[in-house]
């Protein structure tokens, strides 16, 4: 991911969280699975433009919500979100297994409102680094 693709996710996220609850993260024996929501802009025309963009969003901060619970997971002595920090490699690593998570549902309401379900398997995880403490 590029400084331009990273910019775009992070001022999506920001904008996908907007008048947001924050959703939780559910972890089962295999997945990591989060859920986020978006609503389309006000700009946006045709229906289908409301929907996708909604879904869009919601996907955004979906992954936002996984990449803030995945920082905070115990590597060793260390947190991913303080390795990350430390070394360029292992962030793109990370956040590219976190940005091909699984869409597991999309659901829209009658607000033109999106909920995405995502979900990351936590072999993709391991992969990324020895020595991780999945719950």
């Amino acid at each position: 991911m590029n400084g331009l693709v990273l910019a775009a996710f992070l001022a999506a996220a920001v904008c996908a969280q907007e008048d947001v609850p924050a959703l939780d993260i559910e972890v089962t024996k295999t997945h990591i699975i989060a859920k986020g929501g978006g609503r389309p802009p006000g700009s946006a025309t045709s229906e289908t433009q409301k929907k996708s963009l909604a879904r869009d969003a919601a996907i955004v901060s979906a992954q936002a919500h996984l990449l803030m619970y995945v920082e905070a997971l115990q590597a060793g002595k260390t947190t991913l979100g303080e390795m990350m920090k430390s070394d360029k490699k292992f962030d793109l690593k990370v956040k590219g297994t976190l940005s091909r998570a699984e869409i597991v549902k999309t659901e829209w309401r009658d607000d033109g409102f999106a909920e995405v379900t995502i979900r990351v398997s936590k072999k993709d995880l391991k992969k990324i680094r020895r020595g991780l403490r999945l719950p």
